[in-house]
């Protein structure tokens, strides 16, 4: 009787979390996580990246385009999101001379502070749903214009596994992401990502950690975008869609007419974005950018508010 209690609570907090960090149609599937995106810059443009790519956050949103980059980059970020949730993405890229680039990087989020409680109500602590995602990329630069990469990436979720104690059950898969970055003519970048391929995170029941009916397949995600830049002004757009729901169009602008502080504004379907940037040169090699964004999303009771920090060298 407890376990079928556990198993019923238990399949609860999986479809409250996976909805939590998914409120795109994909929330009831398994690597939700991944799908709400990452990176202050990003986020501030209405979650459009695949076809800026410019920076080392392209790992997540479009891997060739670190092929492009001159410099060595570390990122750091965090999301304070509300209801006990949280996300932080840390990453590191480097060019591989000629032509080639690598980039490692780490995705961790998860909930904090559930209230575990028995079957007759008496508290037995604070337990937590934690998501891993760890990146390997490849880039290579075809000629001046065209760009491939790869992700090979290790998707981690753990769950406590009973109503008492520490015990955390955990699932894993390897999965694969490629994607092309594509300059026809000057300011304009054409980038493809296809995410998530032949993906599962394959939860069992005898783990108490989903019911029976639960679908462990991650759905395949395409994503598709463009942008131009105008003098001091870049125009960007993104289409997502993935297997299980409906496209989503992201859509960004930055402006740069004070180079030293970029804002952005942006539009997640009817989502509202904005946010800002700050440049500054530590040396005359190292410079360091810090980003702001303010994601309205429809989860939650307030809007969420995302900090990046970048340093290139």
């Amino acid at each position: 009787m407890l376990n079928k209690i556990y198993r019923i609570s238990l399949s609860f907090l999986v479809l409250s979390s996976s909805i939590l960090f998914a409120d795109d149609g994909n929330g009831g599937k398994a690597g939700a996580f991944q799908r709400v995106g990452i990176g202050a810059r990003a986020k501030a443009l209405g979650g459009t990246f695949t076809g800026i790519a410019d920076d080392n956050t392209a790992i997540f949103y479009n891997p060739s385009g670190i092929a492009f980059s001159e410099k060595k980059q570390i990122t750091a970020y965090h999301n304070f999101m509300d209801v006990d949730r949280f996300q932080n993405f840390i990453a590191y890229s480097q060019k591989l001379p000629p032509t080639a680039a690598i980039g490692f990087a780490w995705l961790y989020s998860g909930t904090d502070n559930i209230d575990k409680r028995s079957s007759t109500g008496q508290h037995l602590g604070f337990a937590s749903a934690t998501n891993h995602e760890f990146i390997f990329s490849f880039a290579n630069r075809i000629g001046e214009k065209f760009a491939l990469g790869i992700n090979v990436k290790y998707i981690l979720e753990t769950l406590p596994l009973r109503s008492s104690g520490t015990d955390q059950a955990r699932e894993g898969t390897i999965a694969l992401d490629a994607s092309m970055t594509f300059k026809p003519i000057e300011n304009l970048t054409i980038g493809l990502l296809a995410r998530d391929l032949k993906a599962d995170i394959g939860w069992k029941i005898d783990d108490y950690s989903r019911p029976a009916s639960a679908d462990g397949n991650i759905p395949i995600g395409v994503r598709a975008g463009a942008s131009y830049k105008f003098s001091w002004v870049t125009l960007a757009s993104d289409i997502e869609d993935y297997t299980s729901s409906d496209p989503i169009w992201h859509h960004g602008m930055e402006i740069n007419y004070i180079e030293m502080i970029p804002l952005r504004v942006g539009l997640k379907d009817d989502v509202f974005t904005f946010g800002f940037g700050i440049n500054y040169d530590l040396t005359e090699k190292v410079k360091v950018r810090f980003d702001y964004a303010y994601d309205d999303e429809d989860v939650g009771l307030r809007a969420n508010q995302l900090f990046s920090v970048k340093l290139f060298f």
